[in-house]
């Protein structure tokens, strides 16, 4: 029934993977493509089999032009399976870690695992991968090594590089992070209510993202002001007796 639906609406879907920083990504690159796009995504941290076809079968409407999907694997085998369904013609790769090891098996095995989502795009489809660390390194060749004539981006956090975009931290406050984005041959200074220096890696990737879609400057500065963060990421507030609290509880890797 998901499949049959995906493919009577036909958004475009946009898949992403990684070890880390899959559900700040999803949310942020709806958020800005919200700014003029009707857009769906998958619902907080669901990202199996299961979770991803309940949500297309219960939301998805004619009217969708986008559907954002985050997308995790405990196999080799899982994500190939999940792209069968989605056929998507956007994926992001967040980065990846030495995480679950004991289910894969190995590193080379879990980034065989995360490749899948490249090899699983449509023909002429577009893949992101975010540069920050190494672990990504090789894909790019390897994205080529598929003859499906995919477009690769680059996008990257305090690490120069040929990036398609690239970010520096230049101020951090209580208000928030402000950092200064080199993209499409120019810089911009972007301000954001964010206060975690990782958030800005995947916030980069998003704003990316949105770019390639046509989404304005003035729209994306905007929504950056005022970006929600899922429960449980680096959210602050205050007890009743003035304790300042930082609840970072929602995820759990080594960055």
């Amino acid at each position: 029934a998901a499949e049959e639906k995906l493919r009577k609406f036909s958004p475009i879907v946009i898949a992403i993977t990684g070890s880390y920083g899959k559900t700040t990504t999803k949310d942020f690159i709806t958020q800005l493509l919200s700014a003029k796009y009707k857009v769906l995504s998958t619902f907080k941290n669901e990202n199996t089999h299961f979770g991803i076809v309940r949500r297309i079968n219960s939301a998805l409407k004619k009217d969708h032009k986008f559907l954002v999907v985050e997308v995790g694997a405990y196999k080799k085998g899982e994500i190939k399976q999940i792209g069968e369904i989605l056929k998507p013609s956007v994926g992001v790769i967040t980065g990846i870690e030495p995480q679950h090891l004991e289910l894969f098996g190995s590193f080379q095995n879990l980034k065989d695992a995360k490749f899948e989502l490249v090899e699983s795009l449509e023909k002429g489809g577009r893949a992101f991968f975010n540069l920050s660390k190494n672990s990504v390194s090789g894909f790019i060749e390897r994205t080529k090594d598929l003859n499906k004539n995919i477009n690769s981006y680059t996008y990257a956090l305090n690490r120069k590089g040929n990036n398609d975009a690239f970010s520096k931290i230049t101020k951090i406050d209580d208000n928030g992070i402000v950092f200064d984005m080199m993209i499409e041959g120019g810089l911009i200074s972007i301000k954001t209510n964010i206060r975690s220096v990782n958030l800005i890696e995947n916030l980069t990737g998003a704003i990316l993202v949105a770019r390639v879609f046509g989404i304005g400057w003035d729209k994306i500065v905007e929504k950056c002001e005022s970006l929600i963060l899922p429960e449980g990421t680096l959210s602050i507030f205050k007890t009743q007796n003035g304790i300042t609290v930082i609840d970072d509880s929602y995820n759990a890797s080594p960055s």
